[in-house]
């Protein structure tokens, strides 16, 4: 914000006139200047990403103004999009320039509302410019049955020993009704499985309607379905819960899914694990799938 404010951004224009590029003209529109004001607002990219955020809004004709104004904004939530929009528009066009990656505007749409709705005091790890934005997929797959179904997922870290379950609860169109999330002590990903599916079943006796358990673990599906398996021993513990509430729960049974379909759940858990979900998560994670 504040290079904005000083006109000290990298932009076309101002590489030009330090005689550091042959051209003041935007590559990413052919536009005859890349000033501050067109790389953020005027840019096509840019127009269309402010009017996936904002359709009511339109380009300022001061941009020192404009941010200025942000400093009389009520709506902090508001604010917060505006400026994360306007971060996120820049890092898309400093990839199509370094990288060569069409932006997307509606990518960057998704990006800024996930960046506002992360905590101030706990930002998200930098993403590589090589690997796509962590994004969470638009909804689990429909079921097979009529039956409401919850995914589950741990995510555990070997260098840091921190571990995380979440669970995703979707009605039997596939779409995402509910959902649980939180950190665990243990000490391998397999632990972790186990803990993620145990939480699954204390969610699934919360409401008695029919459930059916989904994880992409295939040994601890096999174990809990009485196939043989070998389970470490520190996993006896929540093994035993578990069959337990299978055994004394007739509505509740567990079935394998492939890791594509579980998205959802491995998201939760992993942003768990790295971040801290927002107290909204499940809000969040809504409205991104419906940008989708």
């Amino acid at each position: 914000m504040w290079r904005c404010l000083r006109n000290a951004l990298a932009t076309k224009l101002n590489l030009h006139r330090r005689h550091c590029a042959p051209s003041p003209s935007c590559q990413l529109c052919s536009g005859p200047e890349e000033n501050a004001l067109h790389c953020l607002f005027l840019c096509p990219h840019a127009a269309a990403t402010w009017h996936k955020m904002f359709p009511s809004l339109g380009p300022p004709p001061n941009l020192t103004q404009w941010i200025f104004s942000l400093r009389k904004e009520d709506n902090l939530d508001l604010c917060r999009k505006k400026i994360f929009c306007l971060w996120n528009i820049w890092k898309a066009r400093n990839e199509f320039i370094f990288r060569r990656v069409v932006p997307a505007p509606f990518l960057t749409a998704i990006c800024a509302f996930r960046d506002a709705a992360e905590p101030c005091y706990n930002p998200p790890p930098v993403p590589s410019f090589t690997q796509p934005r962590n994004i969470p997929p638009q909804s689990c797959p429909p079921p097979l049955y009529p039956q409401k179904r919850i995914f589950c997922d741990g995510s555990f870290d070997h260098m840091t020993q921190e571990a995380a379950f979440g669970v995703v609860i979707t009605n039997s169109n596939g779409q995402i009704c509910d959902g649980k999330a939180g950190r665990i002590s243990c000490s391998s990903p397999i632990e972790a499985e186990a803990h993620a599916i145990l939480e699954v079943c204390h969610c699934a006796l919360e409401n008695p309607s029919p459930s059916v358990i989904m994880s992409d673990g295939k040994i601890r599906v096999d174990a809990l379905n009485g196939e043989p398996a070998d389970w470490p021993w520190r996993c006896y513990a929540a093994l035993s819960s578990i069959s337990r509430i299978l055994h004394l729960s007739t509505g509740i049974s567990v079935s394998f899914t492939s890791r594509q379909n579980n998205k959802c759940a491995d998201w939760v858990a992993r942003n768990c694990r790295l971040n801290g979900l927002h107290p909204e998560w499940l809000h969040v994670l809504n409205v991104v799938t419906a940008l989708l």
